[in-house]
């Protein structure tokens, strides 16, 4: 036996380590036709062909990254409570490392059916509280081997309304939004939506109101939800610039009238309820 199996002095069946090598004796007068360089002719051609696999499969990975890709979509299913999404929740797709961002454009609205021009890819990241939102828009001239990324995480912010700002403004900023409903203890997100920080909160409630069908009139709490223990009230404040909020901020809404003797009546006291 030159390597491996049964150990024959052992009681258990356990593969023995060995290395496989080799000693070989060839004659004085044959060394040299032995050790010749082969020529291509002699090497059967399902080695060649095995060889040339195996250099374009490494050349490939070499210049592909794994792409993880944050839709709304995504949101819409998963999200139960706090937070939007986490990295294992989400598609992957393969794209070159040596193209721009633009390139990742094209790549996801081809493989999602989107037009390119109504797309805007986000990056996804860590903030300094722990949670994972998007942070900036990238510029789609963005080399991507400039990141140094091994894995690029990209939030896909889709135009769904005509009047959402294309290009991006410094006075924009992309707010998600949930509802919590009291009384069926419920908590959904909504949306994602591009809103202006010089713009009091309060001009924003008849759209709310319509996306949940409720009267274009009623009255709202808003709540920005930080982390999933920290929720601060947002009615006191003017306007978003005032709220600080910035993009890849969560506000939580519900209705300000509400029945008497609900179990959490309002926001902060679900989310107590969440956490336990």
């Amino acid at each position: 036996m030159n390597f491996g199996g049964v150990d024959p002095g052992s009681n258990y069946k356990q593969l023995k380590g060995f290395n496989a090598y080799m000693l070989i004796y060839i004659r004085d007068q044959d060394r040299k036709e032995l050790l010749r360089p082969v020529e291509i002719e002699e090497i059967p051609s399902h080695l060649i062909e095995f060889q040339q696999r195996d250099y374009l499969e490494r050349k490939y990975k070499k210049l592909m990254i794994n792409c993880r890709v944050y839709f709304d979509s995504d949101v819409h299913k998963i999200n139960y409570g706090g937070g939007l999404l986490e990295y294992d929740q989400v598609p992957k797709v393969k794209i070159r490392k040596d193209l721009d961002i633009y390139h990742v454009m094209e790549t996801i609205s081809t493989y999602y059916n989107f037009d390119c021009k109504n797309i805007r890819l986000w990056s996804w990241e860590r903030k300094s509280n722990g949670t994972r939102r998007p942070g900036i828009v990238y510029d789609p001239n963005l080399e991507i081997s400039l990141l140094s990324r091994r894995i690029l995480d990209v939030y896909v912010e889709i135009k769904k309304f005509s009047f959402i700002p294309f290009p991006m403004e410094d006075r924009n900023v992309l707010i998600f939004f949930k509802y919590y409903d009291p009384i069926s203890e419920t908590l959904e997100f909504i949306c994602s939506y591009m809103i202006r920080n010089d713009i009091p909160i309060q001009r924003y409630f008849h759209q709310l109101n319509f996306w949940v069908s409720l009267e274009k009139d009623e009255k709202l709490i808003l709540w920005e939800e930080i982390t999933s223990i920290n929720i601060r009230n947002l009615n006191h404040f003017k306007n978003t610039q005032e709220l600080g909020l910035e993009s890849g901020s969560i506000i939580v809404f519900q209705r300000e009238r509400q029945p008497p003797n609900l179990k959490y009546p309002f926001v902060p006291q679900f989310y107590q309820y969440l956490e336990k």
